[in-house]
């Protein structure tokens, strides 16, 4: 997705009101940040040419910074963290003859990446009500070799295709937050992107849906006609920014194919 990543540790922090055992309010290194991105500002590769070099020039500098750092801070606030030791080895994992390694990194990493999304598809959250579907992890594999491991809350079956599916659910407001929504639809515009789908082997014909549920009644499949879309926002009174939002949805799943998006009330 050409996506320019800027390693960077935390330099303050703030012991936490909620726990006697937690930090917040953590901040960055601002001048290295401002270094960094002012050398992207002249830098004219690609992301996958920067971040290589990034990570392979700064990565082990970084992560000794940001140990460092939290161990300070650990001293200074009184607050016991993770001990250097633990991640200076998880450092040394990552190194061949001295020197970090991308293909190391990527090793280690996928493990990671693997266990979190087997652990995310066996936890339901509480604030989750995803009426159709199990869990599933989807294996993504990039143009470059790249592989990653990720979730959809709900997989289920249609004629001839089979549906992933992310929810996002409020109990007291109409509409799940815009932050929520974009993050929902982040992953499946990249699941609708794919060039294609196996199955247990099997190429399989697929499609993507948002499921968006709220305090209002009724329910609507977008892309639809402007008249339906318009009778549905009126019969449940929502606000001018909601009804902008809504219209904005519609467009956006008529713009990709195998997008659709639900709105399914509870009042």
């Amino acid at each position: 997705m050409n996506v320019y990543i800027v390693l960077a540790w935390y330099d303050e922090a703030k012991a936490s009101s909620r726990g006697a055992r937690k930090i917040t309010s953590q901040r960055f290194n601002a001048q290295y940040v401002r270094e960094r991105l002012f050398e992207l500002r002249d830098y004219h590769q690609t992301a996958l040419h920067w971040n290589t070099m990034h990570f392979q020039r700064d990565f082990v500098q970084v992560y000794r910074r940001a140990v460092e750092r939290y161990q300070l801070l650990s001293e200074r606030l009184g607050i016991p963290m993770h001990s250097p030791e633990m991640h200076f080895q998880l450092l040394d994992s990552l190194l061949v003859k001295g020197a970090f390694s991308i293909e190391r990194f990527k090793a280690i990493t996928l493990q990671g990446s693997r266990s979190a999304a087997i652990r995310e598809t066996v936890t339901r959250h509480t604030s989750e009500r995803t009426p159709v579907g199990d869990k599933v992890t989807i294996q993504v594999e990039n143009q470059l070799g790249g592989e990653y491991f990720l979730t959809a809350d709900g997989f289920y079956t249609e004629t001839g295709r089979v549906v992933f599916r992310e929810a996002k659910n409020v109990s007291t407001r109409k509409l799940p937050s815009l932050n929520d929504i974009q993050d929902g639809l982040f992953k499946l515009i990249l699941f609708a992107n794919m060039d294609r789908l196996t199955v247990d082997g099997v190429d399989t014909p697929f499609r993507v849906e948002l499921y968006l549920s709220g305090n209002f009644k009724g329910s609507i499949a977008l892309p639809s006609s402007s008249e339906d879309v318009a009778e549905f926002m009126s019969a449940n009174g929502f606000s001018a920014r909601e009804a902008h939002l809504i219209r904005l949805l519609s467009e956006e799943a008529a713009t990709n194919a195998r997008l659709s998006i639900v709105l399914e009330g509870h009042a």
